[in-house]
């Protein structure tokens, strides 16, 4: 006796393998396993019942078994009237079609939508990190941290069936469809429209890409096949730059245009859109700042440090009485261009009381300036102790711009860190699809993504990306699924199976009705993990705000006790005395070393 079965779940040779190896350990037993198509061939003396199989498999993996659409000749036939013949199209009554409807979604069902059935509000991992286990609240997984998603009910009802009208072929390739992008050229236009080409940098849109990158980043001008494999050229996405700004620490703080918190100072970043030609402005523009920077710090550093050269060769070309003025007018771009924010972020963590970095850096780097300030325009101020051999004050320009030039460098570092990110981004909206088909009483509708609504029926044809998450209503076709999985051989999948945005339809067009749009798919929560991880700030960097909450306070009253100490304890100091020791405090506690050290780890992590 010779049965045939739909087998699902098997993704390689190794799943072949297992099922064929547990089910040919039942006495007189003979599997044959197949992975294109799907199936499993299942020699025995007497009939095996399909649940004592489908136990058996259970316990290897996710794996499915059903009847398949035809038996063979030896199935008796008391046995195949058990199980409808899927889609059988002699049945054109009402009642019989919805008995075949329900007993298949009986049969074929999942381990998740038999939990469904008994359990409403049910929550699952996008990426089945723990199989099809279900979980009573939302939140975020266990294990990879995704968000949990609401398991919907799929309805395989009497009226579902009667409105999704049959695919009139299954295996016919599309027809060249220049007709569908000009219609899509007059109903999806963006409020602005700039795709993402890194190759050429057009900003002009109805631009076309082979999904196989079979000539690399080449664009096509106009819709087509790829002259290579022959695939449907997809238009490139279309980025939206209308962008919001929001802060990584005080995530309620939004606005439309750049700027730093008015909590903590820091620099707005902006709130994942597909968008990332801000950040790299951003890293242009501190970059920039940072070749100034050094361009003016390192003759600083020169004349600062060229007395302890053997001999003073500086000192004999620029003479000391010139050297602090030079330095003097060097410092100032570094001090009120490249690195003025960092004094600005100071400012507003004082007035809101919101201590962090930037306090010290702008605490101990403003008292060295100030200091140099004065004791290079008033040094008569200053006792004979304070002076060196020459009778010159010993001025902190060099470690004022020493100091902010390093914590620049972090900051530039830490900017790179998140630009090399938005290649990654970029390529995982390239995934999904600009525009999809909707079937609408029978007659096929190119629509924009943005415009699909929750149980919409779309038509995904050969070769095309699957535009939403949602569930095959009719047909079946090979998903490639290696985006998700990395897994090169396509995944069989037929009615009632799930799917997911961004995988690449094979031969067999399909019917799938929508369950997940736009941030709700799988695809969309990949791209939100990513960008986070990227805005979001390392626990090294939090830890050191919280660190600067309680260190600025206490080093402000240390110097000011060492201040105090030397003025009125000290008999042979004078205020002077006091003033510099007390800037000494400020400038040892300067977390210059932290406002590179942090970035670094930021970039490393990347």
């Amino acid at each position: 006796m010779q049965h045939r079965y739909t087998l699902s779940g098997m993704s390689c040779d190794g799943c072949k393998t297992t099922i064929e190896h547990a089910l040919n350990e039942l006495p007189g037993v003979h599997a044959e396993v197949t992975l294109n198509p799907p199936s499993i061939t299942i020699t025995s003396q007497k009939h095996i019942p399909l649940q004592q199989l489908q136990e058996i498999i259970s316990k290897l993996g996710p794996y499915q078994i059903g009847e398949a659409h035809q038996h063979t000749s030896e199935v008796p036939s008391d046995q195949s009237m058990e199980v409808p013949p899927i889609h059988s199209e002699q049945q054109h009554n009402h009642s019989a079609q919805s008995n075949a409807t329900m007993h298949q979604s009986q049969t074929l069902a999942t381990p998740d939508k038999v939990h469904h059935s008994t359990s409403a509000d049910k929550y699952y991992c996008p990426m089945l990190c723990e199989g099809d286990k279900l979980y009573d609240s939302p939140g975020s997984c266990p294990v990879c941290g995704m968000h949990l998603v609401k398991h919907d009910s799929v309805s395989h009802s009497d009226q579902e069936h009667q409105h999704n009208p049959p695919i009139q072929s299954s295996t016919a390739v599309p027809t060249p469809h220049s007709h569908v992008h000009n219609d899509h050229n007059t109903t999806h236009q963006p409020k602005t429209a700039s795709p993402a080409d890194k190759a050429h940098g057009n900003p002009s849109a109805d631009k076309y890409y082979c999904p196989m990158h079979c000539e690399g980043d080449k664009l096509y001008g106009e819709p087509g096949n790829c002259p290579v494999c022959g695939m449907n050229l997809e238009k490139v996405p279309i980025l939206k730059t209308d962008l919001q700004y929001t802060c990584p620490m005080h995530p309620e703080i939004v606005q439309d245009h750049p700027g730093n918190c008015p909590i903590c100072g820091m620099d707005l970043v902006p709130i994942a859109n597909g968008n990332n030609a801000d950040d790299d402005h951003t890293y242009r523009n501190l970059r920039m700042k940072l070749w100034v920077s050094i361009l003016f710090t390192v003759p600083i550093f020169i004349l600062s440090m060229g007395e302890m050269l053997p001999g003073n060769p500086i000192g004999k070309i620029i003479p000391p009485s010139w050297s602090g003025w030079i330095q003097l007018v060097l410092s100032l771009p570094v001090v009120f261009y490249t690195c003025w924010s960092f004094f600005q972020r100071g400012w507003v963590s004082f007035k809101t009381w919101r201590l962090n970095m930037f306090s010290l850096i702008a605490l101990g780097a403003g008292a060295a300036f100030v200091y140099s300030l004065v004791g290079l325009f008033f040094p008569q101020i200053f006792p004979d102790e304070l002076k060196n051999h020459h009778g010159y004050i010993a001025l902190y320009f060099e470690s004022v711009t020493v100091i902010l030039t390093l914590v620049l460098l972090g900051q530039v570092m830490e900017a790179k860190a998140h630009s090399k990110t938005n290649s990654a981004i970029k390529e995982l909206i390239k995934l999904s699809p600009s525009e999809a088909t909707r079937v609408e009483n029978g007659i096929d509708k190119k629509i924009g993504i943005d415009q699909i609504q929750l149980g919409d029926i779309l038509k995904v044809k050969p070769g095309d990306k699957i535009p939403v998450d949602g569930q095959i209503t009719d047909g079946n076709s090979s998903i490639d699924e290696s985006m998700l999985t990395g897994e090169p051989i396509p995944v069989e999948k037929q009615e009632g199976d799930h799917v997911s945005s961004g995988t690449i339809n094979g031969d067999r067009s399909f019917l799938m009705k929508a369950e997940r749009i736009g941030s709700d798919t799988l695809l969309a929560q990949i791209i939100q993990l990513v960008n986070d991880a990227s805005r979001s700030k390392a626990p090294i960097q939090r830890l050191t705000d919280k660190v600067s909450e309680v260190f600025v306070p206490i080093v402000i009253i240390i110097a000011i006790l060492t201040f105090l100490t030397w003025w009125l304890w000290v008999p042979s100091a004078s205020l002077a005395f006091g003033f510099a020791n007390a800037l000494a405090v400020l400038i040892v506690a300067c977390p210059c070393a932290l406002g590179l050290a942090t970035p670094m780890s930021v970039m490393v992590g990347v």
